[in-house]
């Protein structure tokens, strides 16, 4: 199957994810401990970094994500007290992950792994394992697996801040999706030049704008940044061209209000940026993709699906198989994965 199919399937592999995860979780109990940290990288940093700001208004302001190299270099360190230590690898294969979560194991840490694949490495590598329903998805770039691990994280951050999240609307899921490929067709056509995209989003969206960052870089091969909002503001726009663009992630009215003003102020300037708009109050500058969009925080599962048929469509509009990336077989030339699932 292609990268196209693995998208379509995210509602019903969404819905699923809710479900089982929140059984798997019904009688946790992880024992005292001092501080969280979420540990993994790549696509499963980036949706750990999704579920930080629940937990700090859960009162667990402790609460981290670090990248497992960080975590193995002095893991002791990395936390006040008795950590409960979360490792979140999609494939299961990542090798500083599996020593990560073999580290903790071994301190006598609460730990918690989640992974995509049931015989990988790194699910016998915990004291307790929560493997997603995601089904086969052994390519690259992670898109099924992305948003089952956003919903994961999101049910472990309810679980530990004693809130609940609101019902996932599946249908309605479904409809974004279809009418997201749509509209990433329509961006991507006006980027057979691009030579830079920058995606911003702020609090739960920051986590979205670097996977949508990664997977434009990894799918497409177009150099990709992603920065929260007021970052981006503070020289970063410097970088960009008239072959440019960026898209801001709005969900909130002060948010949108300076996504509105920065997108004035290029254009003046001959550069495109636009708004994924989450506030239900229009802007000349929206990057327009029409149905319903779940109630938060579910909200960032339908932030995350334009910019992964943006990757799709910007790879196909140069010759690419979206699959392949461009540099086939880097992960195992990098010695980031283990050898038999590079």
């Amino acid at each position: 199957m292609d990268i196209a199919s693995f998208i379509e399937e995210q509602p019903d592999v969404i819905r699923k994810t809710l479900e089982t995860v929140g059984t798997a979780l019904s009688d946790w109990r992880p024992g005292p401990f001092d501080d969280v940290l979420l540990v993994g990288s790549g696509s499963s940093l980036n949706a750990l970094t999704v579920a930080l700001p629940f937990l700090h208004a859960a009162g667990l302001g402790g609460a981290r994500v670090i990248g497992p190299s960080s975590f193995l270099s002095e893991p002791r360190g990395q936390s006040r007290g008795k950590p409960l230590v979360v490792v979140l690898s999609q494939s299961g294969a990542s090798t500083t992950s599996i020593a990560a979560a073999r580290l903790a194991r071994l301190s006598g840490w609460p730990t918690l792994v989640v992974t995509g694949e049931a015989g990988s490495p790194i699910a016998s590598a915990g004291p307790r394992t929560i493997v997603l329903p995601i089904g086969a998805e052994r390519v690259g770039p992670k898109t099924k697996g992305y948003t089952a691990s956003l919903a994961a994280v999101l049910v472990l951050a309810a679980k530990l801040g004693r809130s609940s999240l609101p019902p996932f609307d599946r249908d309605a899921f479904a409809e974004r999706v279809a009418a997201a490929a749509g509209a990433a067709e329509t961006l991507a056509a006006g980027l057979d030049a691009a030579d830079h995209i920058v995606i911003t989003g702020s609090r739960r969206f920051f986590g979205i704008a670097l996977e949508a960052s990664l997977k434009i870089s990894e799918i497409a091969g177009v150099p990709s940044a992603a920065y929260e909002l007021e970052e981006l503001l503070h020289g970063r726009l410097h970088g960009l061209t008239s072959r440019s663009v960026g898209v801001i992630v709005a969900a909130e009215p002060d948010e949108l209000s300076t996504a509105a003003r920065a997108a004035e102020v290029m254009r003046a300037r001959h550069v495109d940026l636009r708004i994924l708009n989450a506030t239900g109050v229009a802007t000349p500058f929206d990057w327009p993709i029409a149905g319903r969009w779940q109630a938060a925080p579910l909200d960032v599962l339908d932030a995350a699906v334009p910019f992964q048929w943006l990757a799709v469509q910007l790879a196909l509009r140069r010759g690419m198989v979206p699959e392949a990336m461009r540099y086939p077989g880097l992960s195992k030339a990098l010695a980031i994965k283990v050898p038999d699932r590079a």
